[in-house]
């Protein structure tokens, strides 16, 4: 492998060790592209008699996040609902990017199910609705997207919801308890997209 000077991360010279000690350099460096990578370390020195072991080729694959923690939020959950209607979730995309759920899942304490395996992309500052069954437009008229998909089964005393993106990182979760309400057919909803999730009073 070749590399260019235009491809040096960082130079560090003149650096002096005593013997039996060691040094560690720390960079931080943003990649234009995602893939694998070559990144390649080497010591110079002209007094070392046995220069084999001065250098360190390692391979990096580069993975763009689409979300960070509460870009996405539970805005609105069913969890009790009458029947034949499902249970669905609500979440809001708060973010200021659009934001590809592929891969995404809905998990509670035991379980966990993908919302979708194909590209499905969340416009900024706007809803969207996981529901069990399309039924759910018999009963409401949603001007927000819908998704119909399994997710866990949500208990009616209380449970934990979790968002996470397609590496498994949680985006946004909380605890729901009956006592909060959103019982007999009648949703808990979120009063704030900026306050806590995990907050009774929000």
């Amino acid at each position: 492998l070749f590399f260019s000077s235009e491809e040096i991360i960082q130079t560090y010279k003149n650096m002096e060790l005593a013997p039996g000690e060691s040094l560690i350099k720390e960079f931080t460096y943003t990649f234009l592209t995602k893939g694998s990578v070559f990144l390649f370390a080497e010591i110079v020195y002209a007094d070392d008699m046995d220069s084999t072991n001065n250098s360190l080729l390692l391979t990096r694959d580069v993975i763009e996040f689409q979300a960070f923690r509460n870009d996405i939020v539970v805005n609105e959950i069913m969890y009790a609902p009458n029947s034949p209607y499902p249970e669905w979730i609500e979440f809001y995309n708060r973010s200021n990017s659009a934001i590809n759920i592929k891969e995404f899942a809905i998990a509670d304490n035991r379980d966990t199910s993908t919302i979708t395996k194909n590209d499905l992309l969340i416009k900024p500052q706007t809803y969207f609705v996981v529901s069990k069954d399309s039924i759910i437009f018999e009963l409401y008229d949603i001007p927000s997207q819908v998704i119909i998909a399994s997710f866990p089964s949500l208990n009616n005393s209380e449970d934990r919801i979790m968002l996470l993106d397609n590496y498994n990182r949680t985006i946004d979760s909380l605890v729901y308890h009956s006592s909060w309400g959103g019982t007999r057919g009648k949703s808990l909803e979120r009063l704030s997209v900026n306050g806590p999730s995990s907050l009774q009073t929000n």
